[in-house]
């Protein structure tokens, strides 16, 4: 008999300056219902409070916060979730500070930022990308299109 592969997957919320984290284990069939209803875990809490911000799981497991707002200011800072430590650390601030704005993971396992708005100046058309592995950001192009 084969043994069935196991999955495990962190999932984390982070919302102002709380965060939760849940583990979902793959390795469960249909009918083990409480499997597929894990419980959610408080960790640590972000250095930062913010809002409006993106959450992007690295290759390694850690989840990059980029950006966002708190009270009014707009942030070019970052934060990383260590899911095995369950801490956060800084990580390095974007180019350009952003809120509103998109986070794709890349298969190249680099993640790009884009678009979003800075406040007063108003929709950024700017691409950042993040090399977990170099902890650095480039920039890394314009938007096409920027919504006003």
């Amino acid at each position: 008999m084969n043994a069935r592969p196991r999955w495990l997957v962190t999932l984390v919320f982070a919302s102002l300056s709380a965060c939760y984290t849940q583990d979902l284990d793959f390795d469960a069939t249909v009918s083990e219902r409480s499997a597929l209803l894990p419980e959610w875990f408080a960790t640590a809490s972000l250095a930062q409070a913010r809002s409006l911000h993106s959450a992007t799981l690295l290759p390694d497991g850690r989840v990059l916060v980029a950006g966002g707002e708190s009270s009014g200011a707009t942030l070019g800072s970052t934060e990383i979730f260590d899911p095995l430590s369950q801490r956060w650390s800084a990580g390095p601030s974007l180019g350009v500070p952003r809120f509103i704005h998109v986070a794709a993971a890349l298969p190249s396992g680099l993640v790009a930022v884009a678009g979003g708005t800075n406040g007063p100046t108003g929709a950024l058309d700017s691409v950042e990308v993040y090399d977990a592995l170099t902890d650095t950001w480039e920039i890394g192009g314009e938007v096409k299109y920027r919504k006003e």
